[in-house]
């Protein structure tokens, strides 16, 4: 059996070593598997602001705003008022009926508003502030229409057609017999009278 030489054998045991150390520096270099990434924290929804709620008005403007409504009515009363008396100058019926009708429900109106605003400046409850404030802005809409109404009221003048001409026709053969000559008197007969039988009697 052939012997191997000393000098092959180290070079033999060299290239052996140096392939396991390449090895093991290989597998110590091998990069580690990833990690799986935490997910993203959870972001809560961020409330959307609502509308700021109007600030409730304060007694005093309350006050102001139920005095304005007050002496609205009393300048359309007056103003109806004046409308009313001319349309009685001008004896115009039609239009005095109408304005005297919304003259009547404004100052009804009117009296509504004035007790209205009184009951607001003694009352202390804010809950009874805002009813009579609410009561007086109603008021106040109903004496505006009522003003549009009085301004509408429209008087005969719209009503007259002036003179009126009546042409009546006759056609010639509806006519009676008489009719087509005029000069020539109708013969009138006197009416016949029924003729009774005299009463029966027991003779026979």
């Amino acid at each position: 059996m052939p012997k191997i030489a000393p000098r092959r054998r180290r070079t033999t045991l060299l290239v052996w070593l140096i392939l396991v150390l390449s090895a093991g520096a290989s597998a110590q270099q091998a990069p580690a598997a990833p990690q799986p990434l935490p997910p993203p924290p959870q972001q809560q929804p961020q409330a959307v602001p609502g509308p700021t709620p109007p600030k409730p008005a304060t007694l005093a403007e309350m006050v102001a705003e139920g005095s304005a409504v007050v002496r609205k009515g009393e300048g359309t009363s007056r103003s109806v008022r004046r409308m009313l008396d001319q349309a009685r100058k001008q004896a115009d019926i039609i239009r005095v009926t109408c304005l005297n009708d919304k003259l009547t429900q404004i100052n009804a109106n009117l009296k509504t508003a004035q007790a209205r605003l009184g009951a607001l400046r003694e009352a202390v409850d804010p809950d009874r502030q805002a009813h009579e404030h609410t009561v007086l802005s109603v008021v106040g809409q109903k004496l505006q229409v009522l003003d549009r109404e009085a301004q509408q009221c429209v008087g005969q003048g719209m009503y007259d057609t002036g003179e009126t001409k009546v042409i009546t026709e006759i056609e010639e053969d509806s006519l009676l017999p008489f009719e087509e000559n005029p000069s020539s008197p109708p013969v009138l007969l006197p009416p016949s009278l029924p003729t009774i039988p005299p009463p029966a009697t027991g003779d026979q």
